[in-house]
């Protein structure tokens, strides 16, 4: 009977430890996906741009601002995944090219923070091998004089190549 005790005594405290590490790891804080990051660019007008995350908790509703000013959410919205997780999107109003700013996004679930955020034009490029070239050995040398001109406003981001499957004969 005391050995009874005894077990129940250590699968309490057990027990209690198991809930809190399972509430601690299930429920994610308010954050952007993973795409957003410092130093990044966003798409400037004449489109709107969309900014999107997740959060443990219904994120409510939802205000970003970009250098202190609140911004014009044009569409909002967040639904629970099936895992529990709240997904949410924003769509914002066009925000003009420049930059350099701060671009904070609250909630009642939480708030994110994006450090020396540009707003301008966004391309995606993905391909053939000659993608890895750079500006510069394409180009006559007075190119090198825009490049450093505008190296602050141009922000490249590079991701590891990874061979795809052999597709065969």
């Amino acid at each position: 009977r005391n050995t009874e005790m005894a077990m129940r005594k250590r699968s309490i405290p057990l027990f209690l430890v198991c809930l809190a590490i399972r509430i601690a790891y299930s429920t994610p804080e308010f954050e952007l996906d993973a795409v957003f990051a410092h130093n990044a660019v966003l798409q400037a007008s004449p489109l709107p741009f969309s900014i999107f995350g997740t959060s443990g908790q219904a994120p409510g509703s939802i205000a970003l601002f970009v250098g202190g000013r609140q911004q014009e959410v044009l569409n909002y919205s967040a639904k629970m995944t099936r895992s529990g997780v709240f997904s949410w999107k924003l769509v914002v109003e066009p925000h003009e090219p420049g930059g350099p700013f701060q671009v904070e996004i609250v909630s009642i679930a939480g708030q994110a923070v994006l450090d020396n955020i540009l707003f301008g034009d966004v391309f995606l490029c993905s391909g053939q091998s000659n993608m890895q070239m750079s500006v510069d050995m394409s180009f006559k040398p007075p190119i090198q004089s825009y490049m450093a001109a505008a190296a602050d406003r141009v922000r490249l981001l590079v991701l590891q190549a990874y061979p795809g499957p052999d597709p065969g004969p």
